[in-house]
């Protein structure tokens, strides 16, 4: 597993919402998050939750499944960017589908990760992100 000990010490716990609708791999992030990073992660299972949290919060890091029940996750990225105050939060898709890869985007804080996830891909990108 992908350790940061030392890291950790260095930097303040930031806040990362993760929007994905399968308990399995959301439970999986959010834990991983937990275990392996000195930042906190808040799972929502559809873009609705996710919008209410930010009524409340701003996450300095959001990670959204492409497929939700509701809308899918670009439109809950499209949705996120068009409030000025997450205009800067970087944004990580993630989805099974290849062809998703392929769209282009014109905000340099859109990242793309395609499932299965390789963990210490993962953490090093949030990492990286924050």
């Amino acid at each position: 597993m992908y350790h940061t000990n030392e890291q950790n010490l260095e930097r303040s716990s930031k806040y990362i919402l993760i929007v994905e609708d399968d308990a399995e791999i959301g439970l999986f992030l959010t834990e991983a998050i937990k275990q392996e990073t000195p930042h906190r992660a808040v799972l929502a299972f559809t873009a609705s939750e996710a919008l209410a949290l930010l009524k409340h919060d701003r996450p300095d890091l959001f990670i959204c499944d492409y497929r939700l029940p509701d809308v899918n996750g670009f439109t809950l990225y499209q949705t996120i960017r068009a409030m000025d105050i997450f205009d800067d939060v970087p944004v990580v898709l993630i989805s099974a589908m290849p062809e998703l890869m392929n769209i282009p985007v014109e905000h340099n804080k859109l990242l793309r990760l395609q499932k299965p996830i390789e963990l210490d891909e993962f953490l090093y990108l949030v990492n990286t992100l924050l």
